[in-house]
């Protein structure tokens, strides 16, 4: 069994636990970070869009909440619980804002965004759960490589894009929709496998016996996870739909 977060290696099962974890306390979790994140979403759209537009730096101050929030939340299980609220609410925010801009550039896009997200998370639960796709301890280390590549690749375009919106690199994924869509499916299917590595670390929290405050680690691990395909699948659609 493969240990994926770190946090784990320093766990002793026996040091006065309470009450275990369960898949079932995990999956109350998600869909209670889920919720509060389609709230914010909507909240954002009926006031957040012209509060953006006054102020911009809404949307660093948001992103930068969640980033922060997301990896304290992995980092730190005390702290999970309302780390993993406040990355919701900052996901939302951003989110409902994503959302409303490709709705009003592509009717029906976000409805079809949501249910291909969950076609992906029901495929990737049944291939994890009948052990079609095991994750092993290669598995992780190939899947930590390409996350350490994702994350590299997205700075350096995300650094190039503030010095010169109209740099090579830009201009070469704008004027080249094959290769834009071929970067987006990658992407995409990267983060597709994540699920599996998210699906292991419950079976890990359960299986060993952990506190059920990590019930929130993995709920927020799946969160992340899930808004990253999500979105993900959004620029996917959109590409689909701007080359027809």
């Amino acid at each position: 069994m493969a240990k994926l977060n770190p946090v784990f290696s320093g766990i002793k099962v026996d040091e006065g636990i309470e009450s275990a974890a369960t898949v079932k306390g995990v999956a109350g979790k998600t869909f209670i970070l889920l919720i509060i994140t389609v709230i914010s979403a909507i909240l954002s759209i009926n006031y957040g869009i012209s509060m953006v537009f006054d102020n911009p730096f809404i949307l660093l101050f948001v992103g930068i909440g969640a980033i922060v929030c997301g990896i304290l939340g992995q980092v730190n299980p005390n702290a999970a619980k309302i780390a993993s609220v406040i990355y919701s609410i900052c996901e939302g925010l951003l989110l409902g804002l994503i959302s409303f801009v490709f709705e009003a550039e592509i009717s029906g896009i976000v409805l079809t965004a949501i249910l291909l997200t969950l076609t992906i998370f029901g495929v990737m639960l049944f291939l994890y759960s009948t052990k079609i796709i095991k994750v092993t301890t290669r598995f992780v280390k190939v899947m930590t490589t390409i996350s350490i590549a994702v994350i590299i690749m997205s700075l350096i375009y995300f650094i190039s894009y503030i010095i010169n919106p109209n740099n090579v690199l830009i201009v070469a994924l704008t004027n080249s929709p094959g290769l834009l869509l071929l970067v987006s499916g990658f992407i995409l299917l990267y983060g597709a496998f994540m699920l599996l590595l998210d699906f292991e670390e419950v079976n890990v929290i359960v299986s060993n016996g952990f506190d059920k405050k990590y019930e929130w680690t993995a709920a927020l691990g799946l969160m992340v996870t899930v808004v990253w395909i999500y979105v993900q699948v959004l620029r996917l659609l959109a590409i689909f739909a701007r080359r027809d």
